[in-house]
């Protein structure tokens, strides 16, 4: 896990996932990852091949179990990030 691109520039409030969209690694993500990266992200964002998110609640993909087991591997992949200012 590292931090491969940072987006500034948005005053106010303004979701998550409109930033995302509209960043450079949102519209070009391969300049930013390999076939084999991809970003993880709550189900708030939208899925596509760079950005993969937990199964929606109501989600009918696949079985409940499977959904769940899945949910559950995917949260290992979450990242704490602490902000330091000295």
């Amino acid at each position: 896990m590292s931090i491969r691109y940072i987006h500034v520039g948005y005053p106010g409030s303004v979701h998550d996932a409109r930033i995302l969209s509209n960043s450079d690694i949102g519209m070009n993500p391969s300049r930013y990852l390999s076939g084999t990266q991809w970003l993880t992200a709550d189900s708030a964002y939208k899925l596509t091949d760079a950005v993969l998110t937990p199964f929606r609640k109501n989600s009918t993909f696949k079985t409940a179990r499977e959904r769940e087991q899945f949910n559950k591997y995917f949260s290992g992949f979450r990242a704490k990030i602490v902000l330091r200012y000295s």
